[in-house]
Order: C-alpha cells, then sequence, then structure tokens
C-alpha cells in the first residue's frame, strides 16, 4: 500500500473528527447532554458535554468504509467490513443509551457479552479468533472475555481528561506498526483510522476537557481495538510471544482494571460500580495536578507500548529479558498502586 493512501486516510479522519466535533458540542449544550460534577467519580468543576463518541463513531465509520471501498477496487462495501462494523457500533450506541439513561451495569455487562459472543461465531468462520489452546470453543470464549474486558478497560481509564483517548492513540501506533510491518493492509488502515480520528478528538479532549467521550465513546473504542487486537497477528510463528505482545500494547487499561477491580473486592464493594478509585484517582491523591496526573498515565502508557515494539522487532533471550523486565514493572505499579491509601 502507498505511502499517499496512508496520508490520505490518516489527515481525513484527523480533520473530520476534528471538525464534527464542534457541532456535536453544541449540540450536547443546547440539549443539556452534560457529566455533572459530583462527589462519587467526576473530576471536573462545570458541567461538560457528553456525545464525544458519537463524533469518534462517525469519523471512523465513514472513513473506514470509503477506505474500504477504494481497497476492495469496488463500487460497493464487501458484506464482512459490514460484519466487523455492526457489533461495534451497536455497543457504542448502548453507550449512548447509557449516556443519556444511566443503564444498570449489570444490564450493560450482559449485552456486551452476549454481543462480544456472536461476533466471535462470526469471526471463528474466518479463523480470527485467539489462538492459544487447541480447543476451539475455549479460544471463542477467551476472545468473547478478551472483547469484554477490554472494552469496559477503556471505559474505567475514562476518568480523567484525555485519559481515554490518550490511552487509545498510543495502542493504536502499536498496532499500526506491527500491522504494516506484517502486511495487514485491513488492520493498518483501519487502526491507522482510529488513530487519526483519536487526535482529532484529542484536541477538544486535552485538559481542561470541551467535550468528552461519554459512554458512547469508550464502549465503541474499547470493542473497536479489542476486535482489531485479535486480527492483529504480531508473529505467526511464535504464538507465545503474539499473545505477550498484545498484553503489554494494553498493560495500562488491564492495570488500571485490575487494580480497581481487586481494591473494590478486597472492599466487598462491586467491582463493576463507579468510584474515585482508579489509576488517576490514587495519583491525584498523591497530590499531583490532573495535567501531571494524565502526563504520567500516558507515559507509563507509552513505555509499555514501546516495550511490547521492542519485543516484536527483538528476538531469544533480549526478548525474553524485556518482557520479564515489563511484568516486573507492571507488578510494581500494581502493588504501588494498591497500597495508596484512599479517603
Amino acid at each position: 500500500m502507498s505511502l499517499n493512501y496512508y496520508l490520505v486516510i490518516f489527515f481525513a479522519s484527523f480533520i473530520f473528527c476534528c471538525l464534527i466535533v464542534s457541532p456535536i458540542r453544541k449540540f450536547a449544550i443546547k440539549r443539556q447532554i452534560l457529566d455533572h460534577p459530583d462527589a462519587i467519580r467526576k473530576l471536573q468543576k462545570t458541567p461538560v458535554p457528553y456525545l464525544g463518541g458519537i463524533a469518534l463513531l462517525i469519523s471512523i465509520c465513514t472513513v473506514y468504509l470509503f477506505s474500504n471501498i477504494y481497497l476492495s477496487e469496488k463500487s460497493v462495501i464487501q458484506a464482512m467490513n459490514l460484519v466487523f462494523l455492526a457489533p461495534i457500533v451497536i455497543l457504542g450506541l448502548i453507550g449512548l443509551i447509557d449516556d443519556l439513561y444511566a443503564l444498570s451495569p449489570k444490564f450493560r455487562l450482559v449485552v456486551q457479552t452476549g454481543i462480544a459472543f456472536v461476533t466471535c461465531v462470526v469471526f471463528s468462520t474466518q479463523n480470527s479468533l485467539i489462538q492459544i489452546l487447541d480447543i476451539e470453543f475455549l479460544n471463542l470464549l477467551l476472545s468473547t472475555l478478551w472483547i469484554v474486558f477490554v472494552t469496559n478497560a477503556i471505559n474505567f481509564i475514562d476518568n480523567i481528561d484525555a485519559a481515554a483517548s490518550g490511552t487509545v492513540i498510543a495502542i493504536s501506533i502499536g498496532l499500526l506498526i506491527i500491522s504494516i510491518r506484517e502486511n495487514q493492509l485491513i488492520i493498518s488502515s483501519t487502526v491507522l483510522i482510529i488513530l487519526g480520528s483519536t487526535l482529532g478528538f484529542l484536541y477538544w479532549n486535552w485538559p481542561p476537557a470541551q467535550i468528552y467521550l461519554g459512554d458512547s465513546g469508550t464502549f465503541f473504542l474499547g470493542s473497536l481495538l479489542a476486535i482489531v487486537s485479535i486480527k492483529t497477528d504480531p508473529i505467526q510463528d511464535v504464538r507465545p510471544y503474539s499473545v505477550a505482545i498484545i498484553l503489554m500494547l494494553f498493560a495500562l487499561p488491564i492495570l488500571d482494571s485490575s487494580t480497581t477491580i481487586i481494591s473494590r473486592i478486597s472492599k466487598k464493594q462491586s467491582p463493576i460500580k463507579s468510584g474515585r478509585d482508579h489509576l488517576a484517582h490514587r495519583l491525584i491523591y498523591l497530590g499531583y495536578s490532573e495535567l501531571k496526573t494524565i502526563k504520567i498515565i500516558l507515559a507509563i502508557n507509552f513505555y509499555f507500548v514501546l516495550s511490547g515494539l521492542l519485543v516484536y522487532h527483538l528476538k531469544g533471550y533480549v526478548s525474553l529479558l524485556l518482557m520479564t523486565t515489563s511484568l516486573i514493572f507492571f507488578i510494581l505499579l500494581a502493588m504501588k498502586s494498591l497500597s495508596i491509601r484512599l479517603p
């Protein structure tokens, strides 16, 4: 694929998303679709409009469909492209309903699991599941759990300005480099569209944020990244390394979600409830400003992504040593996070 093609879809998605955020933001303010401060989870001092996720959904889907028309060299969209988009868009719309009407966390989880399972059943016909075990049904279950987990992990980390969008950008860079090297054209172009659109949104989401992703955005981006990561195969001949590399790219949302869930379970609280006990909140409790906190989070994020890319490029004992070092760092961060006493 030519460099010009990649540049076109990147800048098209970046400019398109950056431009459509403004009218969507004005609509949210006019309709009073706002995220109001509270004493439970919200850190902002004034109401901030939702619906940023709708801008990303429109931008990514539009550029994705046009790019696939170009790739397929036809004037019609291949059926599988619609199959790929359908569950992601549905999850994004469920997130929108949640933004507007506050759905039950249990109901959201059940619906997410159902959609993820059906999606993985379709993918199983294309041999596009996580391939760890010899039993195909178990691989299907693992793939389903991965989609549900990543979807909620991106939602979890969306608790401070630019955290979710910055996380998506970092992971997208890692997936983009790997998919280009592995000559996965559809995957690389899809990830580039995600990257361009999310960078366009980041302009509006950087502290102090002028608009939030909302659950529509986190559900959409989370499920999209999860599905793309399943279809990305870093090192086809060494399966354990492939899985390790993908996990390293997603290390930050895994860290935030796992420590939050462990903390809540230890306190006999629901692991899916809202609260000020995420990694960002813990850093703020240590005295860091919101801007400093997001910079630390993004630095940790890019560290793990860079480590994953190095493991991808290197082999042998050097690669194994780097994976071990990253695992130790992950464990130390988790222990430190859990040791911070929250009010």
